[in-house]
């Protein structure tokens, strides 16, 4: 799949990432300029902004802000799916997807209560700031990451343009969620969206995404057939 189409998918993330670099630079920033753990000095901290190789390391730890907003885990659906379908069905008809559309990605659709599942055990949520950064910012993210910054630079350059969100960001999704690819998942992206859009703990969120899934198929990006990746819904 074309890097340009890998990323229009998550255009609610690049908006997030946005938002998330700014609570970087106002909440943690302080932080790490603070502490003396892993021989860190003020001066070391402050130039990570203007090094391309370092630079990847920062949004990867913005990825661990997300889990601040855990929400409610505990969280019980009350309303029933085939009825929150319904609506949703309705929704996504009048935004502009076509008929075909809907047909293909939502007939006898159900909810998949493993999704749920896997969702509520994600421990991410358990764990600090610096264990998260820790465990996910490694050599092989890191030098792969800038590679990547510069073989599609011109890409990243159209999005920050446009998004303003630049490409350290963008790549620090990329080498989380998949290691650049390596790791996509082979699960189907519709009902495992549909599910965490249904679900009580994060609809908003989901139902963007749900949507922005069913312009990709409407536009003949992807099949839905050919929409596979990991259990939440990662193309």
């Amino acid at each position: 799949m074309p890097a340009e189409l890998r990323i229009a998918r998550f255009r609610t993330n690049l908006q997030v990432a946005s938002s998330l670099q700014d609570q970087f630079r106002r909440r943690v920033e302080p932080i790490l300029i603070g502490y003396n753990a892993r021989n860190f000095r003020r001066t070391e901290i402050i130039p990570m902004y203007r090094r391309p190789l370092r630079l990847l390391a920062l949004p990867l730890l913005f990825c661990s802000l997300t889990a601040m907003a855990e929400n409610d885990r505990n969280c019980r659906n009350a309303d029933d799916f085939s009825e929150w379908l319904i609506d949703f069905h309705q929704e996504a008809r009048s935004l502009g997807i076509s008929e075909n559309t809907l047909d293909a990605a939502l007939r006898n659709l159900t909810a998949d209560e493993k999704i749920i599942r896997l969702d509520r055990r994600q421990n991410v949520f358990t764990q600090d700031f610096l264990t998260f950064a820790g465990r996910m910012v490694n050599d092989y993210r890191l030098s792969h990451g800038a590679k990547n910054i510069r073989q599609y630079a011109d890409t990243f350059a159209r999005i920050e343009q446009e998004f303003g969100v630049p490409a350290a960001v963008i790549t620090a999704f990329w080498a989380l969620e998949t290691d650049f690819g390596a790791n996509t998942g082979d699960m189907p992206t519709i009902p495992s969206l549909a599910t965490l859009a249904w679900d009580c703990r994060r609809p908003e969120l989901f139902r963007e995404q749900l949507l922005a899934a069913l312009a990709i198929i409407d536009r003949g990006d992807l099949r839905v057939d050919e929409m596979r990746g990991a259990w939440a819904g990662e193309l």
